[in-house]
């Protein structure tokens, strides 16, 4: 096995030495890698390697300490990332993952390491507005109740008491990385942010995603779909003919 295929935190489906460039899918709070698994094939015929990244205490990882802290999970992919440098790549991140992924950029940037060519954001705030009400502090009760509320935790978890014991760390814990996350300024990326949302999300407002648009000096473009926080699972192919088409243009 090389490097690639042994690291943990990068998750690669299906090696493809003849991939013209790869997309790395940062997962929303208590997400996974598997979330992303389904965009394999048609990733594959658009002569993409699909990645994603498998945060510690899920799935594989099951038994790892989960992080609670931003600088933590960034420093891990972006040690990881020293494997990827072979080929023009683009960054995915939805909730939560825009956030981290934008820190993975800048962290890349700093250490002159190559940077997505673009960077993907959805359903996710500008990172320099603030959490507007620090759900990882409630019962347990109230902060399954809320999350419930964005639509992320399958059926399957919330009628099983076992499954929601094995969860709710790992959901507390992402949630106390995101509330917990303090921006710091700096110079405007030099790629492409392409932005997406739900026009039914009550969570992330269109004016929060709209935002992103300070953080390059390059274009930038929003995409609002109908639906809610998760409106990717009903405009999956859609939302990724578009993504295919924006990397067709810059990798």
């Amino acid at each position: 096995m090389n490097n690639r295929t042994m690291n943990k935190i990068i998750k690669v489906f299906k090696t493809n030495a003849n991939s013209v460039c790869r997309l790395f899918c940062f997962p929303f709070a208590g997400g996974s890698a598997s979330f992303f698994r389904d965009w394999q094939n048609i990733s594959e015929q658009n002569g993409i390697e699909l990645c994603a990244i498998q945060m510690p205490g899920r799935e594989d990882r099951i038994g790892e300490g989960l992080f609670t802290d931003v600088d933590k999970a960034v420093t891990e992919i972006v040690e990881a990332m020293i494997d990827f440098q072979d080929k023009p790549y683009a960054f995915f991140g939805h909730s939560m993952g825009t956030l981290i992924s934008f820190e993975v950029t800048r962290k890349l940037r700093l250490l002159n390491m190559r940077q997505p060519d673009i960077l993907f954001v959805s359903s996710g705030k500008a990172p320099h507005i603030q959490p507007r009400r620090m759900l990882h502090k409630l019962s347990d009760e109230c902060f399954l109740l809320k999350i419930n509320e964005l639509g992320g935790i399958p059926d399957i978890i919330l009628e099983n008491q076992d499954l929601i014991n094995l969860y709710l760390p790992i959901l507390r814990a992402d949630f106390k990385m995101i509330e917990t996350y303090q921006y710091t300024d700096s110079q405007p990326l030099d790629i492409n942010i392409v932005a997406y949302g739900g026009r039914l999300d009550r969570e992330v407002r269109y004016q929060d995603i709209a935002a992103w648009e300070g953080y390059s000096v390059k274009p930038f473009s929003i995409h609002v779909y109908e639906g809610d926080h998760f409106y990717l699972r009903n405009h999956r192919e859609v939302l990724l003919q578009d993504m295919f088409m924006h990397i067709g243009k810059s990798c």
